[in-house]
């Protein structure tokens, strides 16, 4: 299978289920945190405090939180699809998030982070990409999904998680 510009199969995990946001961010840090042979709870830490200085939902399903790490030598993201929606933010319902891309970035290397946060958050704003996402039932639905996207995302290090869900 030809896997897309954007994420590679390592980078996918699809039909999580997710009470809260916490519960997201700590299926993703304990992804990344394999990936990138770091302990989850320090990457579920950051993710948290990034996320607690205010929501990383744009309001059309997707989220993008991220964060810095000292002990990191390359950058890593996840893409991770939920089975429901859940609220980021308890108090806002317009924070439902069900697509969630989540970023972890070398602190001494900030170079390059807002470009590719911003290059991410363009190709997440497109409706068609989310619904399609959204129907996905495996990791080759989302690189089917991602395939017929024109932009690709900056390379990044490949993680394990589809071995992580079930």
């Amino acid at each position: 299978m030809k896997e897309s510009l954007f994420f590679s199969l390592d980078e996918i995990m699809v039909g999580l289920v997710a009470a809260n946001v916490e519960t997201v961010l700590e299926a993703g840090a304990i992804a990344l945190g394999a990936a990138a042979g770091m302990p989850s709870k320090g990457i579920y830490a950051r993710l948290r405090e990034s996320e607690q200085l205010g929501s990383t939902a744009t309001g059309a399903g997707f989220a993008l939180p991220h964060a810095f790490m000292t002990t990191l030598h390359e950058p890593m993201k996840l893409l991770v699809v939920l089975r429901e929606p859940v609220l980021f933010d308890p108090y806002n319902p317009l924070t439902a998030v069900d697509i969630v891309v989540m970023m972890i970035w070398p602190a001494f290397r900030q170079q390059g982070f807002l470009p590719s946060v911003a290059r991410h958050s363009r190709i997440f704003a497109n409706n068609k990409l989310l619904e399609r996402l959204r129907s996905a039932r495996n990791e080759a639905d989302v690189i089917a999904a991602l395939a017929g996207h024109k932009r690709g995302t900056p390379a990044m290090r490949s993680g394990v998680a589809r071995d992580l869900i079930s």
